[in-house]
């Protein structure tokens, strides 16, 4: 009585273990982000980057960052951000998303600094969830933008001022965009509807 009563609390504690240790490897599998060292070769854009590694080469988006909706300003400073800070560089890249074969990623010095965090501090940008990643880090970088009124968030900010400050109606990027008195004008006919 007292061997199967042993028996039974061993099975019991085996079956324990290797259920745990099955839920530990199952889930740090799931958990767990993918990191290369990547060299960045060229900045498409404010989030877009072409990296390579392993002698593969391919696009990823900066996971996270997104741009206010007719804000080419904040779009064309990102860029210029980007391309200081990581153009010609190794850094590691954390894979947090892939959609379609397209890679959401976060770019980190070897000190750990990030980049995709570095754009909303600037207040280059804004928060934009895409269902993965480091979602407490990147809303505090906004915040922390937020509160000291840091690009986007400046109250003084025009949206469509050119990066010298003034407005120029001849720039490429600006020309086609309407302006804004034309938005309040149709706002304020379809109010009156």
């Amino acid at each position: 009585m007292m061997r199967v009563m042993i028996a039974m609390i061993f099975a019991f504690l085996l079956f324990i273990g290797i259920g745990m240790g099955v839920f530990y490897f199952v889930n740090t599998g799931f958990t767990k982000k993918k990191m290369l060292l990547v060299d960045v070769l060229e900045v498409i854009d404010g989030r877009t980057l072409e990296v390579s590694s392993d002698n593969s080469r391919f696009r990823v988006i900066l996971a996270g960052v997104g741009f206010p909706k007719g804000d080419e300003k904040a779009f064309v400073d990102a860029e210029a951000l980007v391309s200081d800070v990581a153009k010609g560089k190794r850094l590691y890249m954390v894979v947090h998303k892939e959609v379609e074969g397209l890679n959401y990623v976060e770019l980190k010095s070897s000190n750990g600094d990030s980049l995709n965090e570095l754009i909303l501090k600037q207040g280059l940008a804004r928060y934009e969830s895409l269902g993965g990643g480091f979602i407490g880090e990147m809303v505090a970088a906004e915040n922390e933008a937020r509160i000291a009124n840091l690009g986007i968030w400046d109250p003084r900010r025009d949206l469509f001022k050119h990066m010298t400050g003034e407005f120029n109606p001849d720039d490429e990027v600006l020309s086609d965009a309407p302006m804004i008195d034309a938005f309040d004008s149709e706002d304020e006919r379809a109010n009156s509807v």
